[in-house]
């Protein structure tokens, strides 16, 4: 199974859930910490990461993505309200 990492908006919580159910994903490394959208992309590839789950919804509108390995779910939270 190939890596996923969580970008540092989403919550560590479903980071655990996933590993949980078996998913091999890494919640956001604390070293990454103040590092721009463009280094996070470069770090996502270069770290062999399959995937990379954000909450970040301007993250595709503001970067080049067809040309990275991996892919990108942007994840909209919820309230609990419908």
């Amino acid at each position: 199974m190939r890596r996923i990492l969580l970008d540092e908006c989403v919550p560590r919580l479903l980071a655990r859930s996933l590993q949980e159910l078996g998913v091999d994903c890494e919640p956001f490394p604390e070293a990454w910490k103040q590092v721009s959208d463009s280094a996070l992309l470069e770090r996502t590839q270069t770290e062999g990461f399959a995937l990379l789950l954000t909450c970040d919804k301007d993250l595709p509108w503001q970067q080049t993505l067809s040309n990275k390995p991996f892919g990108l779910i942007v994840l909209q939270p919820t309230t609990g309200q419908n």
